[in-house]
């Protein structure tokens, strides 16, 4: 049974259910044996809520001492909340990492 199938049969988790972990969500595709071959993610308003060329204020992006991303003028750079565990969670499982991406400029 494909992973997907067996999410659909035991339910995605509604309001009713504790949302899971991304971390729950891999360990849980490990077990079933069904794993995607890669996964690929989109940048802008996927990986993070705004458009890199557009909303920002563009490169160069640098890391603050503090750890955070920051554009040109120092305004912040945040990723969808999910995105750092659901990363760590398929790079621990050896499950491949891409992306697909493209802007206008």
């Amino acid at each position: 049974m494909s992973w997907y199938k067996a999410k659909a049969k035991e339910g995605w988790g509604g309001s009713a259910q504790k949302p899971k972990q991304p971390k729950d969500v891999v360990e849980s595709a490990l077990k079933s044996g069904a794993l995607p071959k890669v996964v690929i993610f989109d940048l802008d308003y996927t990986s993070w809520q705004m458009s890199l060329d557009i909303d920002a204020a563009g490169p160069p992006f640098r890391k603050t001492k503090e750890g955070i991303i920051v554009d040109r003028d120092g305004d912040q750079i945040q990723v969808t909340p999910d995105l750092p565990d659901i990363l760590i969670a398929l790079h621990d499982s050896k499950i491949p990492i891409a992306i697909a991406s493209r802007n206008d400029t």
